[in-house]
């Protein structure tokens, strides 16, 4: 229950990104947040500091990248697949 809630506030809170993409993008952040959190539990418990995880800013640049994966503009390919474009767009198109 606790994660639908979460994807229906997050399907209000980003509206400019389809739901059929963001639903998506939401299974893929929490992908990316389990092998991250799973390689800096790792980081930590091998001794010797952590050039990645050592940073003051690692864990804040980490939600960013979540942002980013959740708000970034679909792509025209990407739209155009989902048949959310009038036109199609091919891959050479796309670089």
């Amino acid at each position: 229950y606790g994660y639908r809630r979460c994807v229906e506030h997050l399907l209000r809170l980003i509206p400019d990104v389809p739901p059929q993409i963001l639903g998506q993008r939401i299974s893929l952040a929490v992908i990316y947040m389990n092998a991250v959190g799973a390689a800096r539990e790792r980081s930590l418990a091998t001794p010797g500091a952590s050039r990645l995880w050592s940073t003051p800013y690692a864990m804040l640049n980490v939600v960013d990248t979540i942002q980013a994966m959740l708000e970034a503009a679909p792509s025209e390919q990407t739209l155009a697949t989902v048949g959310l474009l009038d036109r199609d767009v091919s891959c050479s198109q796309v670089e």
